[in-house]
C-alpha cells in the first residue's frame, strides 16, 4: 500500500520505481544500479524526454540483456 504523501516515483500498484520520475538516489537503491548507471539512465532520459520502454535501457553502456532482466522487475514506466 502506498503511504500517504509518497513521492511520485513510487508506483502504488506494483511498488516499482517509475523510470521517468526517479532521481539518482532512488535509482541507486535498485540492486544492480550504482552511481554511474544511475547517471547514464538519467542522461538518456533527459535526451529522450522520457522512456517509452524498458528496452531502451539496453542502449546504455553497462546494461546488457542479462542486466536488464535483473533490474526490470524493480522498474515501471508511467
Amino acid at each position: 500500500i502506498k503511504p500517504k504523501n509518497a513521492p511520485a516515483f513510487f508506483n502504488e500498484d506494483l511498488e516499482k520505481v517509475d523510470l521517468n520520475t526517479a532521481d539518482k538516489e532512488i535509482l541507486m537503491r535498485i540492486p544492480g544500479i550504482g552511481e554511474k548507471l544511475s547517471d547514464r539512465i538519467i542522461a538518456l532520459r533527459s535526451k529522450l524526454g522520457e522512456f517509452s520502454s524498458l528496452e531502451e535501457l539496453k542502449g546504455i553502456k553497462g546494461i546488457s540483456e542479462n542486466k536488464l532482466n535483473k533490474i526490470k522487475e524493480h522498474l515501471t514506466i508511467k
